[in-house]
């Protein structure tokens, strides 16, 4: 329950933002949503995710734009 409580709070503005805004919009708002994501229109955004998948990674302001 401790836990729940914890994951919560972290994580509910980003998910208000979400919905107030859009998805593409709090990506275009927010730089931890960026950072955050691992694909965007088909694209491998997150650096790690990209050298895991053997692939570029696309920066997100990029596809953003």
């Amino acid at each position: 329950r401790t836990a729940t409580f914890a994951l919560t709070n972290a994580t509910l503005s980003y998910a208000l933002e979400i919905a107030d805004r859009g998805f593409v919009e709090a990506l275009r708002r927010n730089a931890a949503l960026r950072r955050a994501s691992n694909v965007l229109a088909g694209r491998v955004t997150h650096p790690g995710v990209a050298e895991a998948a053997g692939v570029a990674a696309t920066p997100p302001e990029q596809l953003l734009s």
